[in-house]
């Protein structure tokens, strides 16, 4: 939780992060600008990402998303069972095709990526992942 104490947090004393909305840490020093005001962020990676989805002229994500997670775990219970229809072999059969042995090749679409290094970033992740060859 950085800098920010339990007293701040218990007393209401602290910014929260525009991105994630988890609390800033008090030296922070992470603005970003959004609707012509400088908001906060808690690191330099909301920062980042917060400015992307800005400067791509997709700000309006921040005027519509309905709630922010308690923390970031949080999210990820929804986001799995959101995702998990796509573990059915029904599903599958639509992008995902059988290879030698074992594996088998799926094809993902990542729309909107427009820069060579964020095609790398991914590819490496990716790659990085068990079972991914």
């Amino acid at each position: 939780m950085g800098a920010t104490s339990l007293n701040e947090l218990a007393r209401g004393e602290y910014q929260v992060c525009f991105h994630c909305g988890q609390p800033v840490p008090v030296a922070a020093r992470f603005p970003v600008s959004y609707a012509g005001e400088s908001q906060p962020t808690c690191c330099r990676g909301c920062q980042a990402v917060a400015s992307a989805i800005i400067d791509q002229g997709l700000g309006d994500y921040y005027r519509h998303r309905s709630a922010l997670p308690a923390n970031p775990e949080a999210a990820l219970p929804e986001f799995l069972s959101q995702v998990s229809l796509y573990d059915t072999p029904e599903i599958q059969r639509s992008f995902v095709r059988a290879e030698a042995g074992n594996a088998r090749e799926a094809a993902l679409l990542l729309e909107g990526i427009r820069c060579a290094a964020c095609v790398w970033l991914n590819e490496r992740h990716l790659a990085s992942l068990p079972g991914v060859l």
